[in-house]
């Protein structure tokens, strides 16, 4: 990985049409970072994750402090007052492809308000126009459908179907000239109704 990929992905980002922040995870506070957890240890979260057992808040604090040796990027989406609406993060990055293994969670309370179409473009959004990555990959449980339909809108596309710990998933890869060429300009027009 070229440099500048890694250390972007330390950094945080301002989205100045809706006064959006990215917040890395290596410049949160306590308190946020508790709030996290609540949020990540939440069923309705938990359930959709591959690793879907609680985590402690020592094992939370310890990955947290991690991060800032790893060649990856994990962020909190903050509205203008600075709540944490969800987080994203980019992983695994293949330097063959020039990809990153993409994911994301909201805040419990807001499932079904479209914060997740919020959270797809976000995560975009840095793999492809802060980062520069030429590719990115999801992995999603199969029985998932609204995340996969929404992947799909992002121009996703399934190139396999793994089993994880005896659970079905599909695999999605996105490029960044579908992001380029019409995701980003369609979906960002709906990101004013979330906010």
């Amino acid at each position: 990985m070229k440099d500048s990929k890694f250390e972007l992905l330390h950094c945080s980002f301002v989205y100045e049409p809706l006064n959006i922040e990215l917040k890395n995870y290596l410049f949160l506070n306590l308190k946020e970072k508790k709030k996290l957890l609540e949020y990540r240890n939440h069923s309705s979260v938990r359930s959709k994750m591959i690793n879907d057992k609680p985590i402690t808040m020592e094992s939370h604090l310890d990955f947290m402090e991690s991060l800032a040796t790893k060649n990856e990027g994990y962020w909190t989406l903050n509205n203008e007052k600075g709540t944490i609406l969800g987080t994203l993060n980019l992983t695994k990055y293949d330097d063959e492809t020039d990809s990153f293994m993409g994911g994301n969670f909201s805040d419990p309370s807001l499932i079904g308000s479209g914060i997740g179409l919020a959270l797809n473009y976000f995560l975009h959004y840095v793999a492809f126009e802060k980062i520069n990555s030429s590719r990115m990959r999801a992995i999603i449980k199969k029985d998932n459908k609204s995340a996969i339909r929404l992947n799909q809108i992002f121009g996703g596309k399934k190139v396999s179907s793994p089993t994880i710990e005896g659970e079905p998933y599909i695999e999605m890869v996105f490029n960044r000239e579908a992001w380029y060429g019409k995701v980003e300009r369609d979906v960002s027009k709906y990101l004013k109704y979330v906010f």
